[in-house]
């Protein structure tokens, strides 16, 4: 007897670019619609989302070592960046306008695929950038959302989701419309 279904989510396994990973974003919703259909009512969760996958599932042997200077395969240094920030509110926007998601968790708490650093800061920071003990963009977005927790999630549609994308959340007679820019670009919404 099962208690739930979960499985996890990261955006790169054919391509690397910050376009394709944002195109990734919807795909998340048809993995939900479509496991949905498998597990009936049971609770779906989706856990964890990261941005690199955690591990080679395609593995012979033992991961290799990274080379020095370089960093772990797991890693991307976007994770500090506002492209994670929105690309974590376009994921968070998919999977829970389908209503088929009991549940979800993003990355670790802390250090390179955390939502803040640790307090000694990066090992690598040529490579990963990031304030030792400060937060990461993406932590804002999940402290954002996690305020409505509870809530409901309101359907909106953009007209460019490719280049920009919104959250339409309301809790308690609030609303919070949360955007994200994919673009380096500032854009008219």
């Amino acid at each position: 007897v099962l208690d739930l279904v979960a499985y996890s989510i990261n955006p790169q396994v054919h391509a690397f670019d910050n376009s394709s990973l944002v195109e990734t974003m919807a795909a998340q919703a048809t993995t939900a619609t479509s496991a949905r259909q498998f597990c009936g009512d049971l609770p779906l969760i989706v856990s964890p989302i990261t941005l690199q996958p955690r591990f080679n599932p395609n593995a012979t042997g033992p991961e290799p070592e990274p080379a020095p200077g370089e960093l772990p395969a797991q890693v991307d240094p976007r994770q500090m960046s506002l492209f994670g920030a929105g690309w974590t509110l376009g994921s968070i926007k998919y999977l829970a306008e389908t209503g088929a998601v009991a549940s979800v968790t993003y990355y670790e708490t802390t250090g390179w695929r955390g939502v803040m650093e640790t307090a000694q800061g990066s090992a690598l920071p040529q490579q990963f950038p990031s304030i030792a003990g400060g937060v990461f963009p993406l932590y804002h977005v999940l402290a954002d959302v996690g305020e409505f927790a509870g809530g409901t999630v309101i359907q909106s549609t953009s007209s460019e989701p490719l280049q920009v994308d919104g959250l339409v959340l309301q809790k308690d007679g609030r609303t919070r419309l949360l955007l994200a820019n994919f673009t380096p670009h500032a854009q008219r919404v």
